[in-house]
């Protein structure tokens, strides 16, 4: 997966993560300030060459004066087309099941889904392209057992780009989209769209399966109509301040909308339906939270014209948690995010830029959720963080995460590389770990809302809905989303403990989490001591950070030494 934003600071940190379950996503991480990426694999020769690659930008004077006392503004959406049939690019409706002939010569239906792009001639002047200009698109897979008024959609994870630096610049991004849309069929992306008994549930199995491939690095939350690319000499418009595009059509908020309002008026049992359920992983997540109330209102206003029924949303963020809050190091500002590798292993705090994140929210035109915004009205831009916009969505949700999610702490890179193998590292997860219990301890968690999360270190692994998931206290992530389903509000929270505060979870963390020896027992003890309270540590400083300290193996009998 890829790359998130963190607030007015941080680092965006890329890494592959070598598993078949996140093959259809990049990791993603989060910066504002500095990019970093650990990419696994070579990189192609982009063919955005001209585009003035590795250009540094210049974010001087591009935050208000007044940051962080600020509210970044709403962009205004271009209008929807009427909600008919394209009878010209679609006339016998969209593509239907693939069948095929069993060994005995009977029918059979596959379990895959088709891929639909969007006509240019109807969304290409209102936000329907990929950031590389192409046409965005979805996978469809109508119901295989008659009708059903369930609908699933998926949101791709992946990652973001903002600069045209560095092996995760937006070129190179750009580069890979065709590779998403290359297939015309394509089987499920996770268990929740399959059509298969022995991988899913009812009323899930049976319901019409939607995937939409993320094309546009910019969380589901883009809002470009015409890129901006200032080395064709266009300039901002009169009354609005701009950045260079490159471009790029970062367009993820309005594809998502398109593409609702394509279904609603190709696919006849879409009138029909009751149920919407919006699902995502990592960046998907992202944008799962950040569109979920808008996905309700979005149909609420269609009630009445489109809809002759109401329709209820529910929403469930996979690996979504960017980033908890409530963390040692910000005690005057418990929402902001986790600190970076590099200022945690010096004993600093990563404070905000506020340059930088307005020339990042400006590059992708960024949507920010309604009743988030005017949660945080004067400095909305706090809703790029997580822990700030779960407490504001009012649909059902169900979240699934990996309480230690090694992505939650941008620019360690993956632990599962070189196993835990410095003091700092060690410190590090059982700090992410520390501020995830502290936020799931202080937010709001609505009736409605279930909770699945496991004591583990991975990204997206163990916790997306599947009968092999990740195991805590003897369920799994595909009966307990049923649960919250059909009405239920399962609270499922490792109960398992470390005498670290890393992962303990010994049912089934997709990867194990190795510390090496020089790590072990109160090897840490010094090194951390060294960190909190600098090269000469104190009494006053230890009992600060007793917990801290006790974490790395630090005893009473050390601290009390200080204090003699």
């Amino acid at each position: 997966m890829r790359s998130l934003l963190v607030l007015a600071s941080s680092a965006c940190v890329l890494a592959e993560v070598p598993s078949s379950q996140q093959a259809d996503e990049t990791t993603l991480l989060q910066g504002l300030v500095k990019t970093r990426r650990h990419d696994a694999k070579a990189v192609q020769q982009t063919k955005f060459e001209s585009k003035q690659k590795g250009a540094p930008i210049d974010y001087t004077g591009l935050g208000p004066a007044s940051f962080p006392d600020a509210d970044f503004p709403k962009y205004e959406n271009p209008p929807l087309p009427p909600f008919e049939a394209d009878l010209n690019n679609f006339p016998e409706g969209l593509p239907g099941r693939v069948t095929t002939l069993s060994s005995a010569g009977n029918p059979k239906v596959m379990d895959e889904i088709s891929r639909v792009l969007l006509p240019t001639e109807i969304y290409g002047d209102i936000g329907g392209k990929c950031m590389n200009g192409e046409p965005a698109g979805y996978y469809y897979g109508a119901p295989a057992y008659g009708p059903s008024d369930l609908w699933i959609i998926h949101l791709q994870g992946g990652g973001a780009c903002f600069t045209m630096e560095g092996p995760s610049a937006c070129d190179r991004e750009a580069d890979k989209i065709p590779d998403k849309f290359s297939r015309e069929t394509r089987g499920p992306p996770n268990d929740m769209l399959s059509m298969k008994s022995t991988k899913n549930l009812s009323p899930f199995k049976e319901a019409h399966h939607v995937y939409l491939p993320y094309c546009t690095e910019d969380f589901w939350a883009g809002q470009t109509v015409t890129p901006t690319d200032f080395s064709k000499g266009q300039t901002c418009p009169d009354d609005e301040q701009c950045v260079d595009q490159w471009g790029f059509y970062f367009s993820g908020h309005l594809i998502f909308k398109n593409i609702l309002h394509h279904l609603l008026s190709n696919v006849p049992g879409a009138r029909d339906m009751k149920q919407l359920l919006l699902t995502g992983s990592s960046a998907g997540a992202v944008g799962v939270l950040q569109n979920c109330d808008f996905l309700q209102d979005f149909v609420n206003d269609l009630h009445g014209d489109v809809l002759d029924h109401e329709v209820e949303v529910k929403c469930s963020p996979q690996a979504s948690m960017f980033f908890p809050g409530y963390t040692d190091d910000h005690p005057d500002d418990v929402l902001a995010p986790t600190s970076v590798f590099e200022d945690f292993s010096a004993g600093v705090a990563t404070q905000g830029n506020g340059d930088r994140l307005w020339h990042d929210l400006m590059l992708h035109r960024h949507y920010i959720p309604e009743a988030c915004a005017e949660a945080h009205s004067g400095q909305n831009w706090r809703c790029l963080t997580m822990v700030n916009v779960y407490p504001t969505v009012s649909a059902p949700l169900f979240m699934l995460q990996n309480k230690m999610d090694y992505l939650l702490g941008p620019g360690m890179g993956s632990p599962f590389d070189t196993g835990v193998d410095t003091c700092a590292k060690k410190a590090y997860i059982s700090y992410i770990g520390r501020a995830m219990e502290n936020t799931l301890a202080n937010m709001n968690m609505k009736a409605s809302d279930g909770w699945f999360v496991a004591s583990c270190s991975d990204h997206g692994n163990g916790i997306k809905p599947d009968f092999g998931s990740t195991i805590v206290n003897g369920r799994n992530t595909m009966e307990a989303s049923l649960e919250w389903f059909e009405g239920g509000s399962p609270r499922i929270f490792d109960d398992c403990t470390s005498s670290w505060g890393g992962p303990c979870n010994a049912n089934g963390c997709h990867a194990e989490l190795v510390l090496a020896e020089s790590v072990e027992g109160d090897l840490c003890c010094g090194p951390e001591l060294t960190r909190l309270c600098s090269d000469t540590p104190s009494c006053d400083c230890a009992l600060n950070h007793a917990t801290q300290l006790a974490a790395m193996g630090c005893t009473q009998s050390i601290v009390r030494g200080l204090c003699e």
